[in-house]
């Protein structure tokens, strides 16, 4: 990728923190015209270093990334910020009363992401994050899990239903304006797909099919269409997503 006037060279060796989870890739395209190995997750709270950092139109390029196996990749600007949120005075919490997650969410959570209780390396990156119970990448108190660590499905649970209800659902309750019209079905269903893609997948130009619907509450037969979108075609887990989208939709409109 060159450098040109509309980029603006942002740090030199520094780090870019993730707000929300989203989606590291390869190439600036929409992850649902990529292949799964040329996109990885980033769970919100973490950072990634790189030598350089560019903002380019809507996403930061990051070159010569530290401990990922990405060389180089984009994440979309709006899920992304070179300041420490730590540091910033105001609360980086997305509502002003925590809404936790409905069980149902954390059911088809559960369900798909199935239980780990000891910590094990990202199968993609062979390296971090570092994951265990339901998908968590890190402990309750934000620091990072270690292979050789442990947790009972009860612990897993718990830390599951705390940083699904503050790092997805306070997210998606801030970004998304229809939200409080929705059921606690709804909610579930929106609440899996996004601790399966990023929290800001709202308005994102990797997901205008799923804002659309979000914004326009369409037939139950545009609900199961648009949730198909996003299952990866043409991969080792399209099978496997393609189950979950379909559960999605189907709780979305029970």
């Amino acid at each position: 990728m060159e450098s040109n006037e509309d980029n603006q060279s942002l740090n030199f060796m520094e780090k870019l923190y993730i707000l929300s989870s989203t989606l590291l890739k390869k190439t600036s395209q929409q992850s649902t015209e990529l292949p799964r190995t040329d996109y990885q997750e980033v769970k919100g709270g973490s950072f990634i270093e790189a030598s350089v950092i560019l903002l380019n139109n809507n996403h930061f390029f990051l070159q010569n990334i530290k401990n990922n196996s990405f060389l180089n990749g984009f994440i979309f600007k709006d899920h992304a910020s070179l300041q420490n949120p730590k540091e910033n005075s105001a609360s980086t919490k997305c509502s002003d009363r925590l809404e936790e997650a409905p069980d149902a969410a954390l059911d088809l959570i559960k369900d798909f992401e199935g239980f780990e209780s000891h910590a094990y390396v990202d199968p993609l990156s062979g390296n971090l994050p570092i994951t265990i119970g339901y998908g968590s990448t890190k402990k309750a108190d934000g620091s990072a899990w270690y292979i050789g660590e442990s947790i009972s499905r009860e612990e897993a649970t718990k830390l599951l239903r705390k940083q699904v209800s503050e790092d997805y659902v306070a997210v998606l309750k801030a970004t998304i304006p229809t939200w409080n019209k929705f059921n606690d079905s709804q909610k579930s269903a929106l609440i899996s797909f996004a601790y399966n893609l990023g929290a800001n997948f709202y308005n994102s130009p990797d997901f205008p099919s799923m804002t659309s619907l979000v914004n326009n509450f369409p037939s139950k037969e545009e609900v199961q269409r648009v949730f198909l979108l996003y299952i990866n075609k043409n991969t080792s887990v399209e099978a496997g997503l393609r189950r979950r989208r379909k559960a999605e939709a189907d709780l979305f409109n029970s």
